[in-house]
């Protein structure tokens, strides 16, 4: 069938396959994180986390899900028994919840891996079997049981009903729709997958661009200024400094000669400390004195006719500025 469209009272689409695609392009595969505080939603429970306690059994806790389009709920813990590891390697399995059109079925699945091999990942195939992972099960070489602390959930995806995705910064979604929002949890930063793929070692790996990062811009901090020198006593900021992402740097702040006097040509005046010093030689021009400016250089981290991060001052000779200003002087790493 070439065309297939919904929901009509005719319409060629009566497969639950069918009904499935529809419904995952509403909210991403993964378990239901649920609000925190008032309000919280019942379904979340305990968001299916996977415990193990020594035996050849693992727990899975109470928790809803959405599967492909299709969606699964346990309302009490659920214990599945670990296959013997015969190997002397190591072994991980892949315990997910998995939707199968085949059997008609979405329940819970314990997937063996291979001893000495890689982790598996969850299966997606988008008329077929679906997973979603819930936790990797370490057992050991010729051993029956899963340790208590053989349980890695760093696979388990969250799904939700609008805003970004809940995540940490080595679990993020591995198969996102273009434009998708993620918060990872353990850097407070939003980010997006604009449809770009990472390919290492036969694995495509989504690229996610950070659109906010909550620790930044970090709090501002003096500018080490040479000995001499001083903030601008009429006005402006204290010379300072500060990151306004991981690999940029922002000055601010108005200098001038303790004593009064001209600022200098071709001297350093400041330093910028070591975590703000540029790979290369930085330049800006810089207002100075009234209507005039001066040309302003970072050296760089690895200079060697100045001393790294030293801040150094040219102006022309018939110039003679009591201040310069660093407002608005941004630069890259």
């Amino acid at each position: 069938m070439a065309e297939q469209y919904g929901v009509m009272p005719d319409s060629p689409i009566d497969r639950a396959v069918d009904l499935a695609r529809w419904f995952r392009q509403f909210a991403p595969s993964g378990v239901v994180h649920g609000a925190w505080g008032t309000g919280e939603p019942a379904d979340h429970a305990d968001r299916f986390e996977v415990t193990a306690d020594g035996t050849a059994l693992v727990t899975i806790h109470p928790g809803y899900a959405l599967v492909g389009g299709y969606w699964y709920r346990n309302t009490a813990p659920i214990q599945r028994p670990v296959t013997p590891n015969t190997s002397s390697a190591p072994r991980t399995d892949l315990v997910a919840i998995r939707a199968d059109p085949d059997t008609g079925t979405v329940g819970l699945a314990v997937v063996e891996g291979t001893p000495g091999g890689s982790r598996p990942m969850p299966v997606r195939q988008p008329d077929g079997r679906w997973e979603v992972g819930l936790a990797h099960i370490s057992i050991a070489g010729g051993s029956t049981v899963v340790a208590g602390g053989g349980v890695d959930q760093g696979v388990r995806e969250w799904t939700v009903p609008y805003g970004a995705i809940p995540c940490t910064s080595d679990s993020r979604p591995r198969h996102p729709h273009v434009g998708a929002l993620i918060w990872e949890t353990d850097t407070s930063r939003l980010r997006v997958y604009d449809g770009q793929l990472l390919h290492s070692s036969g694995q495509s790996e989504p690229v996610y661009r950070t659109l906010v990062d909550a620790a930044y811009p970090t709090p501002w901090k003096p500018l080490e200024l040479r000995r001499g020198y001083t903030k601008w006593h009429n006005s402006g900021y204290t010379p300072g400094w500060r990151m306004i992402a991981p690999d940029r740097v922002e000055l601010r702040g108005m200098i001038a000669r303790t004593n009064g006097g001209t600022m200098p040509d071709e001297t350093y005046i400041a330093r910028v400390p070591a975590v703000a010093r540029p790979g290369g030689y930085t330049r800006h021009v810089a207002a100075a004195g009234g209507s005039h400016s001066v040309n302003l250089t970072i050296a760089s981290s690895g200079a060697t006719s100045w001393l790294p991060g030293q801040i150094i001052i040219r102006r022309q000779s018939d110039h003679r500025p009591a201040w310069v200003s660093f407002d608005s002087w941004q630069y890259s790493l």
